[in-house]
């Protein structure tokens, strides 16, 4: 076999092969860029709202690794989404956290900017074959260019506007959002049952993870400004004594006549 054809064989296992299965690299590299792309913009964050890494592995996997996934199953094809029943997926994923949350150096490499591209582009090519496969799928069930163009615009826009959201402080509101989206699905279609129960579950699990986080970052001690010891010392307070009158001579502290009041300057008053 000749360099050649090696490039085509590996170009038509990368984009065509996807249509009836899911290549390998296509799944660990998205797996991976979506986990390092998570931990670069939860480090963009204020500490205090740094999510855990409990979060990180549900959060990650919804918004980052398969929102498309869910966004083209849920509203265009009111269906139990892939990513929840394929044995390879969910794996990977968690594999994928493991790797980049707790190997050293791990991290580190793959956030450099070669191997970031690497997955990165293989992130993209995973979202574009995707994408191009739901379309395919949607005109021949329905027929309807419409709902193809939907399931299009599901795959490429669904991560970007769940990732906008979140990272905003709405992960409550969009909680609620798709509990809400999979109750009106199992009223229309009472064949997803086991779609509202596996979703809900990660629901509820995505809320008791971020309550966890901030109940945690609540219970620790601030120190405020007040509080902090300061290396400067104080200026000592300086009284003056006079009488009342300020026609009358200033006397000392050590006769203070009746009547009269005291000035304290550096000293805080009540």
């Amino acid at each position: 076999m000749s360099m050649l054809d090696s490039v085509w064989s590996l170009l038509a296992f990368l984009t065509t092969d996807a249509r009836t299965s899911y290549p390998w690299p296509l799944c660990w590299g998205n797996a991976l860029w979506a986990y390092v792309a998570f931990k670069q913009d939860a480090a963009k964050l204020k500490p205090a709202s740094q999510p855990s890494a409990m979060f990180g592995i549900f959060g990650s996997f919804v918004l980052y690794t398969m929102p498309a996934n869910f966004c083209a199953n849920f509203v265009c094809f009111a269906r139990t989404p892939s990513a929840l029943t394929n044995t390879t997926i969910i794996p990977v994923h968690l594999a994928c956290c493991f790797l980049i949350g707790w190997v050293p150096g791990c991290a580190a490499f793959l956030g450099m900017a070669i191997p970031y591209a690497v997955v990165d582009s293989l992130g993209v090519l995973d979202n574009a074959t995707t994408g191009m496969n739901y379309m395919e799928e949607a005109l021949a069930l329905s027929g309807s260019p419409v709902l193809a163009i939907l399931a299009g615009m599901a795959v490429n826009l669904g991560g970007g506007l769940l990732r906008h959201f979140a990272m905003r402080g709405y992960v409550v509101t969009l909680t609620l959002a798709l509990a809400l989206a999979l109750a009106l699905a199992l009223a229309l279609a009472p064949a997803l049952a086991l779609t509202l129960a596996l979703a809900l579950a990660l629901a509820l699990a995505l809320a008791l993870a971020l309550a966890l986080t901030l109940t945690r970052r609540a219970r620790r001690p601030s120190t405020s400004a007040c509080e902090r010891p300061c290396s400067t010392p104080s200026p000592r307070a300086r009284c003056t004594i006079g009488p009342r009158s300020s026609r009358a001579p200033a006397t000392t502290s050590a006769s203070v006549p009746r009547g009269s009041t005291r000035s304290c300057h550096g000293l805080p008053s009540r």
